[in-house]
């Protein structure tokens, strides 16, 4: 008898520390799953004394995973990590693993991720993700992510094209290339002196892919002149057509992470590559004097 409580025991204690091992886990866990999300969004809607709680959020930025940027999602199994009370109108740090795994959200001080710091809370598992954050690792495992999911779309001895080849455009012509957003080609441009653009057009290889009808909206547009632009996903797809105005459009070319993350940053300043709402929306403070004052 007293062999069996003692295998008990011990059978009790590897559990317990394979838990424990697992529930410690969670930075490493993020950084080596393809399915796992992290990503900045603004909270919508909170109802934390429903019978049922669930929280509304849009996505405004994305780390890792396919993040749909502007959607509205709700969670109904989610952890503040940390003691802060979440308020409708602010931005939290985000992330998930499955419909099994509660979402976990954070306070942060900022979107930068080479500097955030992780607010309230402690611990060595949160310092590993903090430092994750800040040394870019889980940047470059979507990075890694999606050069993985492009591969399998390429043309068994299909094209190879530089960038300037896929615009297709004389050089020779007059007037600076445009940047546009992904609002669409009647968003605020930026201008790009056409000589210096070409020189690291000329150097971004585009590999063809099986044509496919998915391509991510969170993009931009390049356009060369009147007649040559093309559209390039955040993860890398290209497309001639226009996806904001066709249910169609097909990429028909990619580029590595490496390259789409030369041209971005040569081409979109970091300031402008999203327009990002306050982490602490002012208004969320506002209502809250609003009420206290009778307003």
């Amino acid at each position: 008898m007293k062999k069996i409580v003692g295998l008990i025991a011990i059978i009790t204690i590897m559990l317990s520390m394979t838990l424990t091992a697992f529930a410690g886990s969670i930075p490493e866990d993020l950084l080596h799953s393809d399915e796992a999300l992290i990503f900045f969004a603004e909270v919508v809607c909170y109802h934390p004394n429903k019978e049922n709680p669930d929280i509304e959020f849009s996505p405004v930025k994305k780390i890792k995973g396919d993040v749909k940027l502007g959607t509205k999602q709700i969670a109904y199994n989610f952890n503040t990590i940390g003691d802060f009370d979440i308020k409708v109108g602010n931005v939290y740090l985000f992330t998930y693993f499955d419909e099994n795994n509660p979402t976990d959200i954070f306070e942060v001080t900022s979107y930068d991720t080479s500097t955030l710091k992780l607010k309230n809370v402690e611990g060595d598992m949160w310092e590993r993700f903090e430092n994750y954050l800040n040394e870019g690792r889980y940047l470059a495992a979507e990075h890694d992510r999606i050069d993985k999911n492009n591969s399998e779309l390429l043309v068994e001895g299909g094209k190879t094209l530089t960038l300037s080849e896929i615009l297709g455009t004389d050089n020779s012509i007059v007037g600076d290339v445009s940047i546009h957003y992904a609002e669409g080609l009647d968003s605020k441009a930026v201008q790009i002196d056409r000589a210096d653009f070409f020189k690291v057009a000329d150097t971004i290889i585009c590999k063809e892919i099986e044509k496919t009808d998915h391509i991510n909206i969170d993009g931009f547009y390049i356009v060369a002149d009147i007649n040559n632009a093309v559209y390039i996903s955040d993860d890398g797809k290209i497309s001639h057509n226009n996806p904001m105005l066709s249910y169609v459009a097909q990429a028909e070319y990619m580029l590595n992470s490496e390259d789409l993350a030369k041209l971005k940053q040569y081409t979109i300043p970091e300031s402008e590559q999203i327009k990002l709402p306050p982490l602490e929306s002012p208004y969320a403070r506002y209502i809250v004097y609003g009420v206290l004052l009778g307003v």
